[in-house]
């Protein structure tokens, strides 16, 4: 097993404003791999994929709007923090480390800012909407979205396309659509990797 580089400093993993110096790190990175003699991923040898899943700002850093804490507290910044000593411990080993990421845009159907209650309110995050919601008026959506996301800005097609969403989730008798605060938008703070992984 390697150790970790000098350069790594775990307390990096609950920094939002962490900011590496790229150039810098590259060359101790270099160095930190000439020194252990870690040999380039290579098609004749076995590969080891690491699958990295939304380790974003917004899930992994107190200050994000959908952060994990887990029963500690500080469970996704305790995860990011695993994660980057299990990466240099094994970088010998590892072929590939690929990352998804978790993206969005503002006025996707789960974003509070789609809805509207009955009195033209709008719905706020963590709010469960039903079908029967849909059906009775008491959960819309927006009607000036309409001109952006309906053919021709027909109201009426979005709520419909609404309704037919809330169904379908509830037909696999497992979901209700339920609104999310805005979380890892495009182009965001939030929708960044924590780097923490110098």
């Amino acid at each position: 097993m390697l150790p970790l580089p000098d350069f790594h400093d775990a307390a990096r993993a609950a920094s939002w404003t962490f900011r590496p110096d790229v150039a810098a790190l590259a060359a101790a990175a270099h160095d930190w791999a000439e020194r252990h003699a870690i040999p380039p991923a290579a098609g004749d040898r076995f590969r080891v994929e690491l699958l990295l899943i939304d380790c974003q700002r917004d899930f992994c850093h107190p200050e994000g709007s959908l952060f994990v804490g887990g029963r500690s507290g500080s469970g996704a910044v305790e995860d990011v923090e695993r994660v980057t000593r299990f990466v240099y411990r094994h970088l010998d080993r590892i072929s590939s480390i690929t990352a998804t990421l978790d993206t969005h845009v503002p006025l996707q159907i789960f974003s509070p800012g789609f809805w509207l209650d009955r009195e033209g309110r709008p719905l706020p995050a963590h709010t469960e909407i039903a079908a029967a919601d849909v059906r009775s008026g008491a959960a819309r959506p927006r009607p000036e979205l309409a001109a952006e996301l309906a053919p021709g800005g027909d109201e009426s097609w979005l709520a419909r396309h609404a309704l037919a969403y809330c169904e379908a989730l509830e037909a696999g008798g497992r979901y209700r659509l339920r609104l999310w605060p805005p979380h890892c938008l495009l182009g965001g703070e939030g929708h960044a990797p924590p780097l923490a992984i110098e």
